[in-house]
C-alpha cells in the first residue's frame, strides 16, 4: 500500500507513520506530555487520534462522503488498505489516491493548528486537484490519465457537490 504507491518519498514516509499510528496527533503528544490535552483542535469533539484526523473528524467524514469512499469498515488507520475503491474512481493507483487524500487532510489539520487558518471544503478540493496534478508526473506514462481523473473528480465535486459548499471546519 505504501511503498508501491507513486507518492513522493516524504508522503510515503508520512503514510508509513500513519499506518503505524505514529503521526503526531494530540493523542500521541498527550501521552508524551507535550500537550496538556488530547482533544481535536479542528472539531473539539473527540480525542485527536490518527484515525480521527483521517476518518472521524466531521470535515474528513464529509470529504470522504463527497468522494463516495465508504469508510464505515475502517476502525483504525491500520485498516486503510481495506478501503473499497468506489466506481467513480479508477482502481489503478487507488492506494496513491488514498495516500494523497490522507496527506492533504494532515496538511489541512496542520494549517489550522499552526497557522490558525481554516480551509473551506471548496478550497480543500482545489488543493487536492492541484496536488493530484503535481503527482501526475510520478505515474507511469501509460497510466498518467489516472491523475487527470482524480483532478476531474475533485473539480466536479467543487462545482456540483452540495456538501462542498457547506463544510467550513
Amino acid at each position: 500500500f505504501i511503498w508501491g504507491s507513486r507518492a513522493p518519498p516524504r508522503v510515503q514516509f508520512f503514510a508509513w507513520l500513519l499506518l503505524n499510528n505514529r503521526i503526531q496527533a494530540k493523542e500521541n503528544l498527550f501521552k508524551k506530555k507535550v500537550t496538556d490535552n488530547d482533544t481535536c483542535e479542528v472539531c473539539s469533539q473527540e480525542i485527536e487520534t490518527a484515525w480521527h484526523i483521517m476518518f472521524g473528524c466531521p470535515f474528513a467524514k464529509v470529504f470522504w462522503e463527497l468522494l463516495q469512499v465508504q469508510t464505515n469498515n475502517i476502525n483504525s488507520v491500520e485498516d486503510i488498505d481495506m478501503l473499497a475503491c468506489p466506481e467513480n474512481i479508477q482502481a489503478a493507483h487507488f492506494d496513491g489516491f488514498v495516500t494523497l487524500c490522507c496527506w492533504l487532510l494532515w496538511k489541512r489539520r496542520n494549517e489550522l493548528v499552526f497557522q490558525r487558518e481554516a480551509m473551506t471544503m471548496i478550497r480543500f478540493l482545489s488543493l487536492c486537484s492541484n496536488e493530484a496534478q503535481l503527482w501526475n508526473c510520478r505515474l507511469p506514462v501509460e497510466t498518467r490519465s489516472t491523475a487527470n481523473v482524480w483532478c476531474s473528480l475533485f473539480t466536479t465535486i467543487m462545482n456540483h457537490g452540495s456538501g462542498a459548499n457547506q463544510s467550513n471546519m
